[in-house]
């Protein structure tokens, strides 16, 4: 006969039997634990991208496209203009720049037409606009018996718009017929919105006789360049 019933397992069994779970719990917690910060470091690698070779940790960066000219060069009008592009110590250069100007003094017409090209580099940035203002200079005189000077003021010629860096404007005519003599800085700028909006409803409806100086400072314009077109009687 066997000692006790049939079907009780023994005290050190039961015993031996918690062990082996309690290990098995363990386990699966261990994986489970790894599984979470496995998939926790691939989504953070996801979210963050590629990364440029320079600088690890640091989204990598796309250049901003740049004008690309014709292999031939940008079109020329007569008249070649010296090109002066201010300094600006301490301050980032514009990201649009003025390498090349032109023009072209119509006399068969009274009051004489000037037309203007030039070649941009650089791009212009979304939301802003490249304008070309005239500014008759004070030290210079007309052809009238009197000799007025310039009037020191910016009249607004054209929007610079171009997809390869070349531009022309079509003629303007000169403000009066004696006004040869005189010479004429054009200031290329780069404004905002509202600014560009401002010398368009300038340049056709002329209602406040051009713009000051300093009411172009006001208006956060950035002086890319200036050129000078020279005019004779």
């Amino acid at each position: 006969m066997t000692s006790g019933s049939d079907g009780a397992s023994s005290p050190g069994v039961h015993h031996h039997t918690a062990k082996v779970i309690a290990v098995i719990a363990v386990l699966v917690a261990v994986l489970v634990a790894v599984l979470v910060v496995s998939v926790a470091l691939l989504s953070d690698r996801s979210s963050q991208g590629e990364t440029s070779p320079g600088a690890a940790g640091s989204p990598a960066t796309t250049a901003p496209a740049t004008f690309v000219p014709p292999t031939d060069g940008c079109p020329s009008l007569v008249e070649q203009s010296g090109v002066d592009a201010p300094l600006r110590a301490g301050t980032p250069a514009p990201p649009v720049g003025l390498v090349v100007a032109s023009y072209l003094v119509d006399k068969s017409t009274k009051p004489a037409r000037v037309s203007r090209a030039g070649q941009l580099i650089g791009m212009i940035p979304v939301g802003s606009h490249v304008w070309v203002l005239s500014y008759p200079r004070k030290d210079t005189f007309d052809s009238t018996p009197e000799h007025n000077p310039g009037s020191g003021r910016l009249y607004p010629i054209g929007e610079v718009t171009t997809a390869n860096g070349c531009w022309t404007l079509p003629p303007r005519a000169l403000g009066y017929a004696e006004a040869l003599g005189i010479t004429y800085d054009e200031y290329v700028v780069l404004v905002d919105d509202t600014a560009a909006q401002e010398f368009a409803d300038e340049s056709v409806k002329q209602r406040r006789d051009g713009f000051s100086l300093e009411e172009l400072a006001l208006r956060d314009a950035t002086t890319i360049a200036t050129f000078p077109i020279f005019t004779s009687p």
